[in-house]
């Protein structure tokens, strides 16, 4: 429904935009012709002249100027009016409608041009709107009523996401506090981290003592076994040796003491094994102790470095994301600070208003009160009313009673010229017979003459005598008839005055019609009273929301402080790391320094460990020299002993020889002392340089791990400043990054929740989707009745129009019709002052023409009165719904900002939920589904904004120019009663000039009041719609009551 919607608005827009696209279309012709529409043709009372000029000079006082109003005291003296002063005044009134001509032809131009702009105007109209005509303002209404519900409906859509979003905005201060615990764990574990980095640096100085201990023991182990391998040769040789039996007391107590020495050496070795066999094990399990130890907490704070890298970079992005949301809270706040003066602004108008109501309804109390006396004078008027019936009544049948004598006294006054006439004959034959007599030459005697010439005067005396009667019976009947007159002008003036109390009693019917206003306006004041009420509500809303705008600016202004204070505190943690990056870079220089002294140290210790080492190979060499020597000692004594078994004398040399071997022996033995002494000496300072050596290589492994853990440190700070100018380059990728590790951490349970919240905001969003399609079916039913109304009120604009033009045109007929008959009025008196003859046939000729006139004047009045009525009508109707539009253009355009508010809020909301499930594609696709069905909903919100937008833009002209009509249905209203006023003085001068005819014409008044009824009925029986306005003259010319009226009414209905 809202695709279809959308495409009939588009539709719309398109037409609108193709129509204004045309650069010689119809718009332009009216905007280039705007002037001639605001030109104003001359008003009626400047074109017309109501009396006649005088013929002669200022300074003359013989000719005056004779109105037409005026009735003569006579026939003779009217004809003598008419004769020279009347008839050049008319004829100079005739010169000066001839010189006002051009103006009325231009008039009528310019009529007709702006009759053709208004056609235009209609075309421009049916292209870029509903409305066909000008004369369809309801369906204009109805199509604003469509508007005003879809902007009411985005105005629902648009506080149920402003809701959400003060919802969003809770569970982003929750989610800060939850950040800034999460931060201050993050600290603590960092601490428990630094110290157990210290724990390990002892733990591998330890791990690093246990493998030295552990290379001297085996070292150790190598020298006893490769003294125990000689000491088992050299016994595997004693074993060996053949025992003499002749062997001394001492090489047999050397051979045992080496022997036992084989055995304490013997039993050292094995010691020393088992020694060696201890340690190992022991080395070995702290060594794999150590390494399980080692690998577990250095797999542990890796895990923790990571995962605490990865939260601060997510706190930073999260810092980041927030700083830019302040950011635009900002501008946010701005527009609503903006959006707060405006409604201040229309607070204030709204106040104007209700003072305007205020002083609206203290003037309608006045206008009540005003009614309320109408109404009592009405009542009044009504009784005076009733007397001047009665009182016209009376004067009715007196006048009856005059016009009767009056017509005797014209049927004698025609009587009398009759016979004038005859005598006017009688004299013409007369007088030439008596040229006949005079014409033959005077050849006869002079007594014939003279007898002719006596029976001549004789004749002539007697008509001289009978006309001299005639003349005098003529005279009495015009003193009769001027005395008749007299009472008739008499009675005229009693009429006239009846006439200006039935025009007051018509004032009262104003009055009537000033109570039908007083209802009126006490319905607009009810009208009144509910916009001042619904104003009400609005400025609470509008005060309600600038109450919550408020709020929500604190709020926002709060949220900004505390950013601003996270990334102070943020900005001092960084200085602290960077004071700590330098301290560490200092620490490191120095531990560098101390480590070029321990290496310096450790090349001065194994220089004398050289030197020692030395020293004891000498030893050693020494040893195994004196060794050989009792090695050969040996083999010489077994060589002795042999030699011994062979002679004394060898026996002896070998006693000398075993003397001198003793000496040397005791020699060997102090020298073997000697050199066990040095050896132990030797023995001691190696332990105490391996002691010493052990130790330094201790604080050099411990300065090297320090040296590993400040490079490390060094390495990290690099990085971390290596991140820095990463993040500070790739901020685009940070916020991808931050989305990937936020949606990771996210919980299953988390995420299903979300998507349960997302469904039913979906199935909400979609009811109201739903609701809004029904909405914009009734909106396009109530649009379609609304151009079936617009197309029949155009229509009866149209039908009204037309009937304008033909009253317009028969108007004019009228006028010129008039003017014929005024002229040929004067005409007719010219040949009546010519011509007494012909008098009384022209007098009943203008009488009839006067009365058709007169009869045609009422019914074009009343028909002008009541198509004034109905323009009356209309107008109002029209000013009604006009109003009506605006009111809706208003709820219109509150309806597209809310449409707008909501259109950026979803946008938001859609994106965050497009970046929520971008992070878990493969477990997210029905999220995906609906934050595209979303996106589309967002999508067509936007363009229903836009397409409400510019439908407002096409209201608001279409306003306008409904403004225009009206305007110009009150200028053709203000014409039609300067018309109507203009037949009213013309029907009083015709009524005026036919009383003055009346006077003449007694004997058809009866005949000519009959014709007229049975016009009047017949015009009743046949124009049904002018019924109600004939129904008043039939009563007064029928002399209906009360009671009569209503069931001659009741009959026809």
């Amino acid at each position: 429904m809202l695709q279809r919607l959308k495409q009939s608005i588009t539709d719309e827009l398109e037409q609108v935009v193709n129509g204004q696209k045309q650069t010689n279309g119809p718009v332009e012709i009216i905007e280039r012709n705007s002037q001639l529409l605001r030109t104003q043709t001359p008003d009626v009372s400047e074109m017309e002249f109501m009396k006649d000029e005088s013929a002669a000079p200022a300074g003359s006082a013989t000719s005056q100027p004779a109105s037409e109003d005026a009735t003569p005291d006579d026939s003779h003296s009217m004809i003598a009016g008419m004769t020279e002063a009347e008839i050049e005044g008319k004829l100079r009134k005739f010169s000066k409608y001839e010189e006002k001509y051009p103006q009325l032809l231009k008039a009528y131009r310019i009529e007709k041009k702006k009759g053709e702009l208004v056609k235009l105007f209609e075309k421009v109209l049916s292209e870029n709107t509903p409305c066909q005509t000008i004369s369809e303002p309801q369906q204009m209404l109805e199509f604003l009523d469509g508007l005003n519900t879809k902007a009411s409906l985005l105005k629902q859509e648009l506080e149920r996401v402003s809701d959400s979003h003060s919802r969003l905005r809770k569970r982003s201060a929750e989610t800060e506090a939850d950040l800034k615990a999460q931060l201050e764990e993050a600290k603590k574990e960092i601490e428990n981290l630094v110290v157990n980095d210290s724990e390990d640096t002892d733990l591998a100085a330890r791990l690093e003592k246990a493998t030295a201990d552990l290379k001297a023991a085996q070292q150790l182990l190598t020298e006893r076994e490769s003294e125990l391998s000689d000491a088992k040769q050299e016994l595997e040789k004693l074993q060996d040796t053949p025992q003499t039996d002749g062997l001394s007391e001492d090489s047999e107590k050397l051979l045992e003491e080496l022997k036992l020495q084989v055995e304490k050496s013997k039993s050292q070795v094995k010691e020393l094994e088992e020694e060696l066999e201890k340690t190992k094990a022991e080395h070995l399990t702290q060594i794999a102790k150590a390494e399980e130890l080692s690998k577990a907490k250095s797999q542990e704070q890796s895990e923790q470095l990571e995962a605490q890298t990865k939260e601060i970079q997510q706190k930073a992005n999260y810092l980041e994301t927030q700083a830019k949301e302040i950011e635009q809270k900002t501008k946010d706040l701005e527009a609503t600070a903006k959006e707060l003066e405006e409604l201040k602004a229309e607070s204030l108008k709204y106040e104007s208003k209700l003072e305007e109501l205020e002083n609206f309804k203290a003037q309608s109390e006045e206008s009540k009160s005003k009614a309320n006396s109408a109404e009592l004078e009405l009542a009044k008027v009504k009784e005076e009313l009733s007397a001047l019936t009665v009182k016209s009544s009376d004067i009715e049948k007196k006048f009856s009673d005059e016009s009767a004598m009056l017509k005797d006294l014209e049927t004698k006054h025609k009587s009398t010229l009759e016979e004038l006439e005859s005598t006017a004959k009688l004299l013409e034959e007369a007088n030439s017979k008596a040229a006949a007599a005079a014409a033959p030459t005077i050849t006869s005697t002079g007594g014939k003459k003279k007898k002719k010439g006596g029976a001549v005067g004789s004749s002539n005396d007697k008509l001289q005598s009978e006309l001299a009667e005639k003349t005098e019976a003529l005279a009495s009947t015009k003193a009769e008839l001027k005395e008749f007159k007299e009472r008739e002008s008499k009675y005229q003036e009693q009429l006239k005055e009846l006439e200006g109390q039935l025009s007051q009693l018509s004032s009262s019917a104003e009055l009537e019609q000033a109570v039908e206003a007083r209802e009126t306006l006490q319905k607009a004041l009810d009208e009144l009273k509910k916009e001042k009420e619904s104003l009400v509500e609005e400025l609470s809303l509008a005060n309600a929301a600038k109450e919550k705008a408020q709020n929500e600016l604190l709020s926002v202004q709060q949220e900004v402080q505390s950013a601003n204070e996270k990334i102070e505190t943020l900005e001092k943690e960084l200085d602290q790391a960077q004071a700590a990056s330098k301290s560490a870079h200092e620490k490191v220089s120095s531990l560098e320094k101390e480590a070029e002294n321990i290496a310096q140290q450790l090349e001065a210790a194994n220089e004398k460990i050289g030197a020692l080492e030395e020293k004891a190979k000498l030893n050693e060499t020494e040893l195994k020299e004196a060794a050989d020597a009792a090695l050969a000692a040996k083999t010489q004594l077994e060589a002795i002993e042999k030699k011994t078994a062979n002679g004394s004398a060898a026996h002896q040399e070998a006693q000398k020889r075993v003397e001198e071997l003793e000496a040397e022996k005791a020699l060997y033995v102090k020298k073997h002392a000697e050199l066990e002494a040095t050896i132990r000496q030797h023995k001691l300072q190696l332990t105490k340089h391996k002691d010493d050596l052990v130790a330094t290589q201790a604080k050099l492994q411990e300065f090297e791990v320090q040296k590993r853990t400040l490079q490390d440190l060094q390495k990290k700070v690099q990085a971390q400043a290596d991140l820095d100018r990463q993040f500070k380059v790739l901020e685009g990728e940070k916020t991808r990054l931050e989305r990937q590790i936020a949606t990771s951490e996210r919980t299953r349970s988390s995420l299903e929740k979300e998507r349960a919240d997302l469904l039913s905001q979906i199935r909400g969003m979609q009811s109201k989707v739903n609701d809004a399609e029904a909405m914009a079916k009734a909106a396009t039913a109530a649009q379609d009745g609304l151009r079936r109304q617009v197309d029949e009120l155009g229509m009866r604009v149209s039908e009204s129009a037309a009937k304008i033009d033909v009253l317009r045109d028969e108007l004019a007929d009228a006028q010129r019709l008039a003017h014929e008959r005024l002229l040929e009025t004067t005409s007719m008196r010219q040949m009546l002052a010519e011509r007494a003859d012909g008098h009384d046939s022209a007098l009943k000729e203008a009488r009839n023409s006067v009365k058709t006139l007169g009869d045609e004047r009422d019914q074009l009045e009343q028909e002008v009165a009541a198509l004034g009525q109905r323009l009356v009508r209309e107008t109002e109707q029209l000013r009604a719904r006009v109003n009506d539009a605006s009111a809706q253009l208003e709820a219109a355009e509150k309806e597209r900002a809310r449409y707008q508010e909501e259109a950026r809020e979803l946008r938001g909301k859609v994106d965050s939920l497009q970046n929520q499930l971008n992070a878990d594609q493969g477990s997210s696709k029905a999220a995906q589904e609906e934050v595209s069905s979303l996106r589309s909903q967002l999508e067509a919100s936007e363009s229903n904004a836009r397409e409400i937008s510019r439908a407002h833009a096409l209201l608001k002209k279409v306003s306008e120019d409904t403004q225009l009509r009206l305007e110009r249905l009150q200028k053709v209203q203000r014409s039609l009663n300067d018309d109507l006023d203009a037949l009213r003085q013309e029907n009083t001068q015709l009524r005026g000039r036919s009383s003055s005819i009346a006077q003449e014409s007694g004997p058809t008044k009866s005949s000519e009041q009959e014709e007229y009824i049975k016009n009047v009925i017949l015009g009743f029986l046949e124009h049904k719609d002018q019924r109600k306005q004939l129904l008043p003259v039939l009563s007064i010319l029928l002399k209906f009551s009360g009671d009569d009226e209503q069931r001659f009414w009741s009959a026809f209905t």
